[in-house]
């Protein structure tokens, strides 16, 4: 919840994106209406078709994804104080040429 409300985030049009994979979008869904909802956009990998072919070990990962499409940072686990500055990186790199 934290990284969607960041500033500087925000200043930088970075969006947040959730894959619902494999597991019921519903329940999902539901979860993020009661809990909240820190994604820009949900999507379904109900088959696990996109977790595949993303390289998915298990939830959560986190991915930086540039404006082409390339993934230019990959963290499996949760966020965390530790692995924050991290991907802050990542992001601050992803928005370069």
């Amino acid at each position: 919840m934290a990284l969607a409300r960041d500033p500087t985030l925000q200043r930088h049009g970075v969006k947040l994106s959730g894959i619902v994979y494999k597991d019921d979008p519903k329940t999902a869904l539901a979860y993020l209406a009661a809990h909240g909802n820190p994604f820009a956009q949900v999507g379904t990998d109900p088959s696990g078709r996109t977790g595949i072919d993303f390289g998915v070990y298990g939830v959560p990962e986190t991915y930086v994804i540039k404006g082409d499409g390339t993934i230019v940072y990959k963290l499996v686990g949760g966020i965390s104080d530790v692995s924050l500055p991290g991907l802050m990186d990542a992001i601050a790199e992803a928005e370069g040429p």
